[in-house]
């Protein structure tokens, strides 16, 4: 029997809301020295049976006055039971994701991509992320995050079939 490349990649991962600071299930609004900025927010708890591997994909867009700065952090926790979590394992320090034009400031999208390797790791996992916008009280940001599961250890139908 021949074997055929999987193609199907819609049956090969799975995309999750990670992380916002509200129930809202949509980007958040946040503004320098207010409620979410430069505060850990504590991300969903996501199943990852049956995936080895994720990419956490944390977009802002952020209205930045002039030289002033949007940064982001990442931190992943796992359970084996979905309630009791370990310590906090960093996925990456603070990282400037965007900065405000020199003399105007400026209005722009960042992302920040991260590979996780999830082998080994227990049954439910969640990402904290902290924003951090640089100037006090006029800064703002739409903040998200999403995990995109990866590594299906079971192939869709049509690929063990080919």
């Amino acid at each position: 029997m021949q074997s055929y490349p999987l193609t199907d990649v819609g049956n090969a991962v799975k995309t999750l809301l990670a992380c916002v600071p509200t129930d809202s299930n949509a980007p958040t609004l946040i503004t320098a020295g207010g409620t979410g900025d430069n505060t850990k927010m504590t991300g969903q708890t996501i199943n990852r049976l049956g995936y080895d591997s994720a990419a956490l994909c944390v977009g802002t867009y952020a209205d930045l006055g002039a030289d002033e700065t949007c940064a982001i952090a990442a931190e992943i926790q796992e359970s084996s039971d979905g309630s009791s979590w370990d310590s906090a394992e960093v996925l990456y320090a603070s990282t400037t994701v965007s900065t405000g034009d020199a003399g105007t400031g400026s209005e722009e999208w960042a992302q920040k991509r991260t590979a996780i390797n999830l082998r080994g790791r227990k049954l439910y996992v969640r990402v904290n992320v902290t924003l951090n916008l640089s100037r006090a009280n006029t800064d703002t940001a739409n903040f998200m995050a999403q995990m995109v599961l990866g590594g299906a250890e079971e192939l869709p139908v049509a690929a063990q079939t080919a």
